[in-house]
Parts: structure tokens; sequence; C-alpha cells
């Protein structure tokens, strides 16, 4: 049930059918969508498809790189299904709530599982939680991928409470923002700390710059879900506090100096193998012969774009660069146009920012999901606010 495994593989089939059965409701009651214009987003992900086929075939260890690959094809698929069909306002109201009720469970998820944690290390008196920080595990799935799942779902109850037709939706989609806020907080992690200021700051930029009409409601939304979410995290003051402080411990000073070994080890990994990679799936072994350790450690890469470059090489630096860049680019243009929820964009640009911390979208195929879907509602027109304008 760990990350990747068969929760990921859940989500993946469900969103397959889930499209699949779309497609053919569609083509029955005779529907044809309108053609949407080919943006630089579109080609990046088609070079990514074919960047890491590269990368597979000519792989040390095909059979890991081919089960690596897999996920990042079908997210394609998922890409191009979203861009042609998921284009009117109603379709996106429909999908940000089923995303804002995900965020709801795995947030109560969360924090359930710290307060059963806390309780295992009440009997010793001055013990401090974020020494024993990888104990937590919801769900038995890794704290620093779980947060990552809480994160990509993040922006989703927070345009939720922005957009209620009614009080009663306002008032329960924000506390949903209010118990993800307290969820992310519980996990005790820097970078996520780091990607939650981000996201805030971007939220009240953008709307101030494209959506006057509803800055107050945004800005109440940030407050609540800030202020009461750090009121549920009270009895974690301690450790929260630690952990903003960033190098206060021991154990946060070796995370730091391991991340820069690790930066060092892998860019000569690099130098082996620099245009196409060592392929997908493959840190952890050629790290391990790099270190010579015989057994087999469970060392992750301490940076989304480190894997990419290890693992893809320069031609996925240049795919995956490209393709996040152009999102962005998109991103802003719809900003402009007010094409889109500026929410979406800073959800994005959150997570490109945890990932220069973490590496948990290529190890958790729900996270690749998450993060897809998030890139396209960044970069999704609307057709019905075409149609009105």
């Amino acid at each position: 049930f760990g990350a990747g495994g068969i929760l990921g593989e859940f989500v993946w089939t469900f969103l397959l059918v889930g499209c699949l059965i779309f497609m053919a409701v569609q083509r029955r009651k005779g529907i044809r969508n309108e053609r949407y214009s080919v943006s630089p987003a579109d080609v990046f992900v088609l070079l990514v498809c074919v960047v890491e086929l590269l990368s597979a075939l000519f792989s040390e260890y095909r059979s890991n790189s081919a089960k690596a690959t897999f996920p990042i094809l079908l997210a394609a698929f998922f890409w191009y299904f979203f861009r042609v069909f998921m284009k009117e306002r109603e379709q996106r109201r429909y999908f940000n709530i089923g995303m804002t009720g995900l965020s709801f469970v795995l947030s109560v998820i969360t924090i359930g599982t710290y307060v059963s944690f806390r309780k295992e290390f009440a009997m010793f008196e001055g013990v401090n939680l974020l020494e024993f920080k990888q104990s937590f595990s919801p769900l038995g799935i890794t704290v620093n991928d779980w947060v990552a799942f809480l994160l990509c779902l993040f922006p989703y109850p927070f345009v939720s409470a922005v957009e209620a037709s009614s009080r009663k939706l306002s008032v329960l989609n924000t506390v949903a923002s209010i118990l993800a806020f307290a969820a992310v907080a519980l996990c005790l992690s820097r970078g996520a700390f780091i990607a939650l200021a981000v996201f805030y700051l971007l939220v009240i930029a953008f709307n101030l710059r494209s959506s006057r009409g509803r800055i107050g409601k945004v800005m109440i939304v940030a407050l609540i879900s800030f202020i009461a979410g750090f009121g549920i995290c009270l009895p974690a003051y301690e450790e929260i506090g630690t952990t903003l402080a960033m190098t206060k411990t021991s154990t946060q000073n070796r995370s730091t100096e391991g991340r820069l070994k690790q930066l060092e080890d892998a860019l000569e990994l690099w130098n082996d193998r620099p245009l196409t990679g060592v392929g997908g799936g493959n840190f952890n072994i050629v790290y391990d012969r790099r270190i010579q350790d015989k057994k087999g450690s469970s060392v992750r890469a301490a940076s989304t774009y480190l894997l990419i470059l290890v693992e893809k090489g320069a031609l996925g630096v240049v795919a995956y660069s490209g393709l996040i860049l152009s999102i962005m680019a998109l991103g802003f243009k719809n900003l402009r146009r007010r094409q889109m929820d500026p929410v979406y964009l800073a959800g994005f640009v959150m997570m490109c920012v945890r990932g220069l911390f973490f590496s948990s979208f290529f190890y958790s195929r729900l996270v690749l999901a998450l993060v897809m879907l998030l890139a396209l509602f960044t970069v999704q027109e609307i057709v019905t606010d075409e149609k009105q304008g």
C-alpha cells in the first residue's frame, strides 16, 4: 500500500476507466469537441514521452525503466484527454468538488494519524517528535511522499471555498482548506513549509493583479485557513518551530549535508551517461553501486530535478524544463486573459518549488497523476468564458 503501489495503481486505473467512459458517452451523444490550439506545452509533453522511451531503450536495467516509464506515458494520455474534453466551467466545478473531497479525507487521515503518533511518545517527557518523523507514515506511506499528495490537492479546497455558490458550501470548503493547512504543517517537512509559503504569497499577488473584484474573499479564505489551521497545530508548536528554524537540530544538519553530498555524487553519475541518463527507476541501483553499498540502500534522490538529470540525462533536462516553463508561460497568458483561476497557477509553482527539496513525483504514481492534473488546470482555457466574452 506504499507510495506508487496499490494506491497509485488504483488511481491510474480509476482515471483511465473514467476517461474512456466519458469519451464513449460524448461520442454516443454525438458531441463534437472544439479544436484546441496546440501550445508549446503540448509539444513538450510529446517530447517528454520520446525522451522517456529513449532513456528506457538505452537503460542498463530495462525492466525497471519500463515500469517507471509506463505511468508517464499514461500521464501524457490524460494530458491530451483533459486538454480536449475538460474545457467547460461546469466540468471544472465537479472536478473541484471531487478533489476537495479527496483533500478533506487525506487531511483527516493525516491529523488522526498524527494524534496516534503523538500518543506513542506521550510517556517520554521532553521528546521532540521531529527526531522520529520518519516513523510517522499515514497509511504506510512515508511522510515525504504523503505531504506531496497533500500539497498537490491543496489548491482545490481553496478554489472551491472562493467560488462556492452558497454560504454553506463556502463554509464547508473553507473547513477543508483549514484541515489541509493543518495536515501539511503536521508533516513537519521543511520543503513543504517553503512551498506552502510560496503558494500563499503567489495567490495574493496573482489575485491583486488579475482578480481585483474578488480579492477580499481570497484574502479572507487565506487568513482563515492559515490562522485556524495553525490553531489546530498548537500542540505541535515546538516541532513546527524547530522545523521552521531549518538548521536547529543535528538531524536537520545531517540531512542538509547528506543532500549536498548526494548532489556531488549524482553529478558524477550523470557524467557516466550524460545524454540519455541511467534510465527511469534506476537511481537507487546506480547510486548504491557508486557508494559500494552491497546490501542495497533505500536512498532517494534529494530533488526531482536531480533525479531527472541522473535518470533521463541532458535530453530529459531539456524536455522537462521546457515542459515546466511552457506550462508556466501558458498559465500566465491565461491569467492575463482571465481564462483560469490564479490559485491553480500558484499551486503548480508550489509543486515545482517542492520538487527542489524531494523527489516524490516519479517514485509515486499518485503524485505524478495529481501534478499532471494540477498542471492541466493551470493551462486549460475555458470555452464558456470565451463564448460569453
